[in-house]
């Protein structure tokens, strides 16, 4: 995970931003589930590596709740604004 600092600087960014609300929401909730993912995803490397079936199966859930977390936020996006959430390469 990145420097808290610089977390606190962002979302004070975004919230000072001329976005619309929708987008404010769309950028926030996209790079917190993208960090999760990313730090999921080295959580399963290790648990591989441990020979750790149990927490691998457990990250594994994770990683898949949060991705379709993202479905169902990008659909609502889309629906309530006719734009994509996310491009292509962010969809994880």
């Amino acid at each position: 995970m990145e420097d808290n600092q610089e977390f606190f600087d962002w979302i004070r960014d975004i919230q000072r931003s001329n976005q619309p609300e929708a987008d404010k929401l769309k950028e926030f909730f996209g790079r917190v589930t993208v960090q999760i993912l990313e730090y999921g995803e080295k959580e399963i490397e290790l648990a591989r590596a441990m020979q750790d079936r149990e927490s691998l199966v457990k990250h594994q859930i994770k990683l898949e709740t949060i991705k379709t977390a993202r479905s169902i936020f990008a659909r609502g996006f889309q629906i309530a604004t006719g734009r994509t959430a996310w491009d292509e390469q962010d969809k994880r």
